[in-house]
């Protein structure tokens, strides 16, 4: 079993948006317009936007 990570280390961006998971039901999210910055600690900024029942990414933007 891996041993958990130490608070100095950093955990590769790609790592941590393989592992998470997200559903979106689009009919029901058809009037939703939501944007989400994403800044995590020594990764690049990934910018996620929910717009007309479609989730898009835009990584280093």
């Amino acid at each position: 079993m891996p041993s958990p990570p130490s608070a100095g280390s950093r955990r590769p961006t790609p790592s941590l948006w393989r592992q998470s998971r997200l559903r979106v039901d689009g009919p029901r999210s058809w009037d939703a317009d939501v944007t989400v910055r994403w800044n995590p600690a020594g990764g690049e900024p990934v910018t996620q936007r929910l717009r007309n029942g479609v989730l898009t990414h835009v990584r280093g933007y």
